[in-house]
């Protein structure tokens, strides 16, 4: 079986505080954020079908972060909203266990890579995700 690795990027805006850090993080601030969303899976072979020769179509990838991602997060308070603290360590972890289900492969991987900064990013990889 041949296997791909497809990303698509989003983007999204909110606020956040990292309640108890020492440094200026722990007051309310926002971030454009910068959201990678990359799919690991098979190569689908089904001639005839809409997505032959494709892990997952982008209109399907996006659809999904967006219905799962975005509208929850896009313009809103993350504390709020998550429950979690705001790291881009736990947000990825969050999103990546949001965005795993909907990926519709039989052998999903799936690395979500938010950058809340342009210079700052993490990585998290949910299930059979290798490069």
């Amino acid at each position: 079986m041949r296997y791909a690795i497809v990303t698509k990027i989003f983007h999204f805006e909110s606020a956040h505080h990292l309640p108890g850090h020492r440094g200026k993080c722990a007051h309310l601030h926002g971030h454009s954020y910068r959201l990678e969303v990359t799919i690991r899976g098979p190569i689908k072979d089904a001639p005839g079908e809409s997505d032959h020769g494709m892990v997952m179509d982008f209109d399907d990838l996006s659809r999904t972060v967006k219905n799962s991602v975005i509208e929850r997060l896009d313009h809103r308070d993350l504390n709020e909203v998550t429950g979690l603290q705001t790291t881009a360590e736990n947000l990825a972890r969050m999103v990546g266990e949001w965005i795993a289900p909907s990926a519709a492969n039989p052998e999903p991987g799936v690395r979500i890579t938010p950058h809340p900064a342009p210079l700052c990013t993490v990585s998290f990889d949910r299930d059979t995700f290798s490069l």
